[in-house]
């Protein structure tokens, strides 16, 4: 990735349908593994529900649902 003042960081690339992104490593937390997602009652469409994380619950957002595309398959890549 390159910042402004046109300095290398280290980032990770993502995809959004047929689309890639990359954000830099300041601005990531933890990268995770999909497990049990329990659902939202009236949640809007693009919350797919939360996950327990160390304790607290983590919104799951599909933000490909956000753009207009289909709902994302959780597969054994899907982080």
């Amino acid at each position: 990735c390159m910042t402004n003042d046109a300095i290398t960081e280290s980032c990770i690339s993502f995809t959004i349908g047929h689309d890639l992104f990359a954000a830099g490593e300041r601005y990531i937390h933890d990268v995770l593994e999909v497990g049990t997602i329990t659902a939202m009652p009236h949640a809007p469409a693009f919350i797919r529900g939360v996950m327990n994380l160390r304790g607290a619950a983590l919104p799951i957002v599909d933000s490909g649902i956000m753009f207009g595309l289909p709902v994302t398959m959780v597969t054994d890549d899907t982080s």
